[in-house]
């Protein structure tokens, strides 16, 4: 009897321990094909972007994984993917943000950090939706296992997104991000998620909240109009700025003719000859030989 118990207690603390252990990092299924006929790439300071790279238009949303209230953009996200599906007009950038007064999540900087590795490897969009699926594990969201495990889930080599995240490229996307972030007058207002539309923020009806899908068309699809106009007259102005440059070119390769060019100069003296016609004939006669009388 006593053994009995002793095996179910070892039971219990087996399963107690392993009720507490971190998760294996999975992957959502349906992030692996969410992102695939998206072109993917980065911004010039690194930061994750999906669309159109040289777009005239950039959606950027400032959020951070060290944030619970940030994965409800998930589904915002998500609504705004067939935009920047076949689009070349407009680009949608992620900047994640690491803020030392942010302590929600443990670990969240390395949570970070292996998200951005993973861009270059275009496993950036799934890497970011596990991370916020794993905001339910608490403060064993982010444990270095897990982390590790998700990259290997991605089908990425471990050893080099590891070097990725203790090398510089990383840090330095990260000032740029907190640098980015710094330069929006709104956003200590209204804190993590924020869209903003070509530096112009998209604000929510209050701190905390998410703009509705319909306010970031509308922004995107004013910026595009304002893009259009400054590119008509960019257009208009180098068109008279061309065609200022031939006048001028033309008027160095032919100058006006001047009045006095245009007078025609009068001969100053009679050519010279043996006289008219008629005089030359009588001259030309041969006199009369004497002795033909």
């Amino acid at each position: 009897m006593v053994a009995i118990v002793g095996v179910v207690a070892l039971l219990l603390i087996a399963l107690f321990i392993f009720g507490n252990q971190p998760a294996a990092g999975e992957i959502p299924l349906e992030a692996r094909e969410r992102y695939s006929a998206i072109p993917q790439g980065q911004s010039e300071e690194g930061f994750p972007a999906l669309g159109a790279m040289e777009a005239p238009v950039t959606l950027k949303l400032f959020t951070s994984f060290d944030c619970s209230n940030c994965a409800s953009q998930g589904e915002l996200i998500h609504q705004l993917l067939p935009r920047f599906t076949e689009a070349v007009d407009v680009s949608f950038q992620f900047i994640p943000i690491v803020a030392d007064r942010m302590l929600e999540f443990q670990n969240a900087e390395f949570a970070t950090k292996f998200a951005l590795c993973a861009n270059p490897y275009r496993r950036f969009w799934e890497y970011q939706e596990a991370l916020y699926a794993w905001q339910t594990y608490a403060q064993r969201a982010y444990s270095s296992a897990r982390l590790a495990d998700g990259i290997e889930n991605l089908g990425l080599n471990r050893s080099e997104v590891e070097d990725c995240v203790r090398g510089r490229y990383v840090t330095t996307i990260l000032d740029a991000a907190i640098a980015a972030a710094d330069a929006q007058l709104s956003f200590g207002q209204y804190g993590f998620p924020l869209f903003v539309v070509n530096l112009e923020p998209i604000l929510p009806s209050a701190p905390g909240e998410l703009p509705t899908l319909e306010q970031i068309h509308l922004a995107l699809d004013r910026a595009l109009d304002e893009a259009s106009e400054t590119q008509e007259t960019e257009s208009e102005s180098e068109a008279a700025a061309i065609e200022s440059e031939v006048d001028t070119l033309q008027e160095t390769e032919h100058p006006a003719e001047t009045e006095n060019d245009l007078v025609t100069s009068e001969p100053t003296s009679e050519p010279t000859g043996t006289g008219s016609s008629e005089n030359n004939d009588e001259e030309g006669e041969p006199e009369a030989d004497p002795s033909s009388n």
